[in-house]
This record gives C-alpha cells, sequence and structure tokens, in this order.
C-alpha cells in the first residue's frame, strides 16, 4: 500500500463523512419542522378542548333549566290546586 492509496482512502472516507453530516443535517431540518407542526396542533388541539367545555357547560345549563322549570312547574300547579281547594 503506497502513500498514494492510503491519500485515497482518507479522501474516499472523508467524503462519505460529508454525505453522512448533510443526510443528518437535513433529518434534523426534517425533525425540527415537524416539532414545529406539533406545537401548532397543540395549540389547536386546546381550542378545541376550550370550545368543547363551553359547549359541555352551555349543556349542562339547559339541563339545569329544564330541570328546575318541572319542578317549578310542578310546584306551581299545586299551590294553584291548594289554593282552588283551600278558596272553595
Amino acid at each position: 500500500m503506497t502513500e498514494q492509496d492510503i491519500i485515497q482512502r482518507l479522501d474516499k472516507g472523508q467524503e462519505r463523512f460529508r454525505v453522512i453530516d448533510e443526510n443528518m443535517r437535513a433529518i434534523l431540518r426534517a425533525v425540527e419542522d415537524v416539532r414545529d407542526e406539533m406545537k401548532a396542533m397543540k395549540a389547536e388541539v386546546e381550542k378545541t378542548k376550550e370550545i368543547v367545555e363551553a359547549w359541555q357547560t352551555v349543556k349542562n345549563a339547559g339541563r339545569f333549566t329544564k330541570w328546575a322549570g318541572g319542578i317549578i312547574g310542578t310546584v306551581a300547579v299545586a299551590l294553584a290546586a291548594l289554593k282552588g281547594w283551600w278558596v272553595k
């Protein structure tokens, strides 16, 4: 093996490392892009979660109003019946 052969092998190895380095940098850029997209998706999920929670609150308030209205109506009818019975 001559000195020239050694130099050629070292140059070939350097070229391989350069290609590997370029590929790793490309992979890192892709990972950073994915990370940024995930941050944006997380923000959207939080907004959606807030909307769902608000909707559930409105729905529960409607159920309570319906429940309370039924009780108030029943009490009103009972009082009207008692008043009518009492007045006679």
